[in-house]
């Protein structure tokens, strides 16, 4: 699944990294992995705090574009964006709040149509846990969560 990610974030801010300024075109490759690896580090403490079903609700809602999760992330990336490559943050911020809400609907998408694929949320959230839970099994038991 993160692959998956990977690929969706590639494929919808490779065409927009002119709107992010001046940075030089072997720096695309690290800005890509900076907003994949900026999801996948929110989404992963959600479930480190304990917040499993917010993180569910957030992926099974049909709108996600305002959500204080997606602000979230447009934020720590904006700042990513900022730090490690010195795009200036105003620029960072605007880029940042544009993708990620399109990223993540369409990531989302993937993960919420076959919720037990390899490619679903479940094996999604398995892996971001390290395994430690089993969320298909977890879920699967909770009437209100059952999806699939």
């Amino acid at each position: 699944m993160f692959e998956k990610l990977y690929s969706i974030v590639k494929e919808n801010l490779e065409p927009h990294l002119n709107e992010v300024g001046e940075i030089s075109v072997s720096a695309h490759e690290a800005i890509i992995n900076e907003a994949s690896g900026t999801i996948i580090d929110v989404l992963k403490a959600q479930i480190d705090n304990g917040k499993v079903s917010d993180l569910v609700a957030f992926f099974s809602i049909s709108s996600i574009d305002n959500t204080v999760l997606v602000r979230s992330i447009a934020s720590k990336y904006a700042i990513r964006l900022n730090k490690y490559y010195g795009i200036n943050i105003n620029i960072a911020k605007d880029f940042a709040d544009k993708q990620m809400p399109i990223v993540m609907n369409k990531f989302i998408k993937v993960a919420k149509d076959n919720p037990k694929s390899a490619n679903g949320m479940f094996a999604f959230f398995n892996k971001l846990s390290g395994y430690t839970v089993n969320f298909e099994t977890l879920f699967g038991k909770m009437p209100q969560f059952q999806l699939a």
